[in-house]
């Protein structure tokens, strides 16, 4: 009975309706069940939770549509006259109140004043227990009258309210308390909800209630040790999560959206956009809204930090070990075996945080959400270079272009990287600062020219460079980033062909976000991500063109002594594995003299000043 109804109501038409809808208004909950999109099971599950007479949790994050799933359930229930609860929403954050005995009062009103706007009773005097108020529509000017309650009594008359008005009804009055977390701040102490339970399980049950929030009853009080073991919420057994939309759904939402548009221009740019904002969006109809809004008014695509007084209060609900696996996903989608999934993996994808792909990876599908966790990770990384910052990047790239070429010239006769009359010209304008989009458009094509085209040959791009290192994410990402940003074409006619990156993945690989800079701050922190990445590369090649050389094994050199300003000799060996003197570890150096032949063990290790860098150490060094 409870399913037909919910279906026929869902699909009532609302062509009477007199109200002009506004497109992408968050401002005001949904309560129509026709414009909640994607949430039909959630409601027919609802619906059958309070059928059963059942206590439950809503548990989402917050701004994912919690407040009106659960006003659209109420408008479900009070058109169906053969429901067996009479709900009432409560929210405990906007209300604001305080007191235990405060709570009843404003129970008991919140009960009346509904009950008055639903005409299930008039605006005449009512009596209770010898007390008399007159029913309002505001549940304030009810409260007000039942301040005059003392507090001892301010309990008894919330359950002779909540007997009276449940046989009236022959209905169960269920209480609905959103931002319940605010609940426990209400009441004195645990007693008030240990009242609420008793009353929920009574026979007949004359009153029940639901809790919504951002945290389920178990979590929440794990760190409050006068409510955790209590067993208060002990009778709230079903819960059910708010996730975001999946696409299918979220296309409707947006359609319907976009379809409230009186400009037809507009309308028709917001509709092709749909698939850019669900993935900028991760689906959260709040979110793709507030998208929406900021590109109708202003004409552009925002970036992620338009919803960063969301995502902070996200971050705020999470533990370390949640926020631990979400870094760890910003790099790559992660697989888990079945039965090796950590537990906090398990917890956001219930929330719907993270999700599979098609390829059972773990990844988050919010992009601006990934964005904020980026910037807050990598914030110190992000912060504005200086000129000398900028400079010993640039030194440091000449440097390993230098030693490059010198090991393919010996092997090959040619050089990978042409230096021509203009590396010069190229190599002053990396240190340069860029605040600006111009000033980038000169800096990106100088380590084009260097990079990209210093290593053609016969018109291949990047023929001599090493196999491995032809199709690397950051050179697609670099040559996607020069087409974009280098005025090489005009950048929103771009296409990606086969086998490109698009601008986001390029911006993520270089910088950690998937927008682009706007700020002179935010060009200049893009300017140093570009050098830093472009020096790990060529570092990586270095590294990977050495000649014959392994980590462990035993090579032959030559003892070097270099006097140093100290007056002191330091004794270093030089071998065909490096350009650079080797250092010298745990070996007798009073026996090696300059010019001894010997042999020793190279090992490979990070340079501690400069980790992007690593250099070899001559450990066990014997005379030959």
């Amino acid at each position: 009975m409870i399913l037909d109804f919910f279906a026929n109501l869902f699909n009532k038409q609302t062509e009477n309706d007199e109200v002009i809808a506004l497109p992408f208004q968050t401002s005001t909950d949904i309560e129509a069940p026709n414009l909640l999109f994607g949430r039909d099971d959630d409601l027919q599950i609802l619906c059958g939770f309070a059928e059963g007479l059942q206590q439950v949790e809503v548990i989402g994050v917050r701004r994912f549509g919690k407040t009106c799933l659960a006003k659209t359930f109420i408008s479900l229930e009070k058109e169906n006259k053969n429901s067996r609860v009479y709900p009432v929403y409560v929210d405990w954050y906007s209300d604001g109140i305080i007191g235990t005995a405060n709570v009843w009062r404003y129970l008991s009103s919140k009960i009346v004043s509904n009950l008055l706007n639903d005409g299930y009773i008039s605006n005449n005097i009512i009596t209770i227990d010898e007390y008399k108020i007159k029913p309002k529509k505001k549940w304030e000017k009810v409260y007000k009258q039942l301040s005059l309650l003392n507090n001892s009594d301010a309990r008894c008359y919330f359950d002779e309210i909540v007997e009276k008005y449940s046989k009236q009804l022959k209905r169960t009055i269920l209480l609905l308390f959103d931002e319940y977390e605010k609940c426990t701040e209400a009441f004195d102490n645990i007693n008030g909800f240990m009242h609420l339970r008793r009353l929920s399980n009574d026979t007949p049950k004359y009153v029940s209630f639901w809790i919504i929030g951002a945290t389920p009853w178990k979590t929440f009080v794990e760190d409050k040790p006068d409510y955790d073991g209590s067993g208060a919420l002990n009778g709230v057994t079903q819960n059910r999560y708010v996730c975001p939309l999946n696409k299918n759904d979220f296309k409707k939402l947006w359609e319907y959206e976009c379809g409230l548009i009186t400009d037809e221009i507009k309308r028709q740019e917001l509709k092709e956009m749909c698939e850019k904002v669900f993935v900028s969006s991760g689906g959260v109809p709040c979110f793709a809204k507030e998208i929406g809004a900021y590109c109708l008014i202003e004409g552009e695509y925002p970036k992620y930090n338009r919803l960063n007084n969301h995502f902070v209060e996200m971050k705020k609900k999470l533990t370390e070990e949640e926020l631990k696996y979400l870094r760890i996903l910003l790099s790559s989608p992660q697989e888990y075996a079945p039965s090796e999934v950590p537990n906090s993996i398990d917890v956001l994808e219930t929330y719907g945080l993270i999700k599979k792909d098609e390829r059972e990876r773990y990844y988050i599908p919010c992009r601006f959400f990934a964005d904020y966790l980026r910037a807050d990770l990598y914030e110190k990384q992000m912060s504005t270079p200086n000129n000398i910052d900028l400079i010993t990047y640039v030194e440091k790239i000449i440097d390993t272009i230098r030693r490059i070429n010198d090991l393919w010239y010996n092997k090959y006769m040619i050089y990978m990287f042409d230096i021509t009359n203009a590396t010069q010209g190229y190599y002053q304008v990396l240190p340069k600062p860029c605040d600006n989009p111009d000033k980038f458009s000169v800096f990106i094509n100088a380590i084009y020219c260097l990079y990209w085209e210093g290593a053609k040959e016969n018109d291949i791009a990047g023929e001599k460079i090493p196999g491995n290192f032809k199709k690397t994410l950051f050179r697609m990402s670099m040559d996607r980033i020069r087409h974009v940003f280098g005025k090489a074409h005009e950048k929103y006619k771009l296409t990606t062909r086969y086998g490109q990156v698009d601008i986001t993945t390029a911006l993520s690989e270089i910088t950690g976000y998937s927008t682009e800079p706007e700020t002179p701050e935010e060009w200049l922190s893009f300017q140093e991500c570009m050098l830093k990445r472009f020096l790990k590369e060529l570092s990586d090649i270095y590294k990977s063109i050495i000649p014959g050389v392994v980590n462990g094994e035993r090579y032959s050199g030559v003892i070097v002594e270099v006097p140093k300003q100290n007056g002191r000799v330091y004794k270093n060996i030089k071998s065909e594995i490096s350009h650079r003197l080797l250092r010298i570890k745990n070996s007798n150096l009073q026996e090696l003299h300059d010019g001894d032949s010997v042999t020793f063990i190279a090992k490979q290790e990070p340079d501690p000043n400069d980790p992007l860098m690593s250099f070899w150490i001559a450990y066990d060094v014997e005379l030959e």
